[in-house]
């Protein structure tokens, strides 16, 4: 008997610890939402499907984030910049050529940016709305969330879209995000070195301009 109630001691206070450091979805985006405009450096993999098999692309360059969009500045191979909106869509190459597109007329991108912003404003309707999430603990401070399109136009481009960050604290970052095309295709975000502040200064905006 005292063995039995040892273990249903034990039992109850390991379900009690785990239920204590659980993380929920509603902390990681809590935890985003602190983050008003984060910068960083990023490292983008394209991974295509070739005859023998995959084939990896790299880009590297820096991006600033805020509830407003996104902003892409790849550095190598080729310079160019990338703004991304909910409606809009703004390339610069690197003679500082620029064309503006509709956000409608590139599902990829803007799928992207809207999930990001709907993250770091604490938005889940918006998610929700377009998304099946499915919510997990990697380890004790390591999170991911799936997201599989609901949407039409969405899932006709993209399969499932895979973010991974941590929670520390308190503290969260968004630490990569991975899209899955319709075809087979991967495209891997690595983010590091990341800062944080309350708004965008006004050397961050020249930087994308010039």
């Amino acid at each position: 008997m005292k063995t039995k109630k040892a273990l249903s001691t034990a039992l109850l206070l390991l379900l009690a610890f785990s239920s204590l450091h659980a993380i929920t979805l509603e902390q990681i985006t809590q935890g985003l939402a602190k983050n008003k405009v984060t910068t960083g450096d990023f490292t983008q993999v394209k991974t295509i499907k070739v005859s023998k098999g995959t084939r990896d692309i790299t880009s590297t360059g820096t991006f600033i984030l805020s509830t407003q969009g996104v902003m892409w500045n790849t550095l190598k191979p080729l310079p160019s910049k990338l703004i991304v909106t909910e409606t809009k869509l703004v390339q610069i190459d690197s003679k500082n050529n620029q064309s503006m597109l509709d956000g409608t007329e590139n599902a990829t991108f803007t799928s992207i940016s809207s999930t990001i912003v709907s993250l770091f404003s604490n938005d889940l309707s918006v998610l929700k709305e377009k998304f099946a999430l499915s919510f997990s603990e990697k380890d004790a401070e390591t999170w991911c969330l799936e997201l599989t399109p609901k949407d039409s136009s969405i899932a006709s481009v993209i399969s499932m879209l895979i973010l991974e960050g941590t929670y520390k604290n308190a503290e969260c970052t968004l630490d990569s995000l991975a899209m899955i095309e319709k075809g087979g295709s991967k495209i891997t975000y690595l983010f590091s070195n990341q800062t944080y502040s309350d708004t965008i200064t006004d050397q961050q905006m020249l930087s994308f301009i010039k």
